[in-house]
């Protein structure tokens, strides 16, 4: 299983038009897309279902800001692609610069 970002580089096209830039994960056959602005804490994917590490596959009895997050940002994760951090609107995915 690879996970890699399958669209250019951040900004392109996308901020010329005024868009917000997107990144393009792949594991297997499913793809997922998603936004990513910048931020105090980096580039983060906006949309993106994001947990703490024990809410990955299943949302944990007590976790209400956790979501299971897609195979192919766990893999992008497990590769050194992503990170999640806690903030103070829940957990949220950054690309690693």
């Amino acid at each position: 299983m690879e996970s890699r970002p399958r669209h250019g580089t951040l900004g392109g096209m996308a901020a010329k038009e005024g868009k917000m830039p997107r990144v393009c994960f792949q594991v297997n056959k499913e793809t997922v897309c998603f936004p990513v602005r910048t931020t105090g804490n980096g580039q983060e994917l906006v949309g993106a279902p994001c947990g703490c590490p024990a809410c990955s596959t299943e949302r944990q009895l007590g976790h209400e800001q956790c979501l299971p997050a897609p195979q192919a940002l766990l893999d992008a994760e497990g590769r050194g692609l992503l990170v999640r951090a806690l903030t103070g609107a829940g957990w949220r995915w950054y690309l690693v610069a």
